[in-house]
């Protein structure tokens, strides 16, 4: 009896082993499982990441693209005042033209005159065509001293 129980009990030893064995093989998958889903989770956040990066360079990039544009309607501004004044040199300068001619009709179509009254008249004419003419060199200087506003 003394050998049955001795095979009885190796067998059951060795049934325990295997049952140990089974359950450290199914530790080792559970640990491979978990391994598995933290790569899993580490390759998500990895993904989130870099479109987290994406969006911020294409809003920087908007950003700039937006700055651009402000900068070229600054220009189209300052562009537009500067042919406001053009404008306001050329009315000028048409306006002294429309004065001369009229003080040169004055002088020699409708009033004929003494030589003393003519030489005052035409005194009067130069003051005029000169302060005129001042008016219009201090709108160009006033051009010329404007910015200019470049996109570099």
């Amino acid at each position: 009896m003394t050998l049955t129980v001795l095979i009885v009990t190796l067998t059951v030893v060795i049934v325990m082993l295997t049952v140990l064995i089974v359950m450290l093989t199914v530790l080792i998958v559970t640990l491979t499982v978990l391994i598995v889903t933290l790569t899993v989770v580490i390759v998500t956040l990895t993904v989130l990441t870099v479109m987290l990066t994406v969006l911020i360079m294409t809003l920087t990039v908007v950003i700039v693209m937006l700055t651009v544009v402000i900068v070229m309607l600054t220009v189209v501004i300052v562009t537009l005042t500067v042919v406001i004044v053009m404008l306001t040199v050329v009315i000028v300068t048409l306006t002294v033209l429309i004065v001369t001619l009229a003080v040169i009709v004055m002088l020699t179509v409708l009033h004929p005159m003494k030589q003393f009254h003519s030489f005052h008249v035409t005194q009067k004419f130069t003051t005029v065509f000169t302060r005129t003419h001042h008016m219009s060199l201090s709108y160009a200087r006033l051009i010329q001293s404007m910015p200019s506003h470049r996109i570099s």
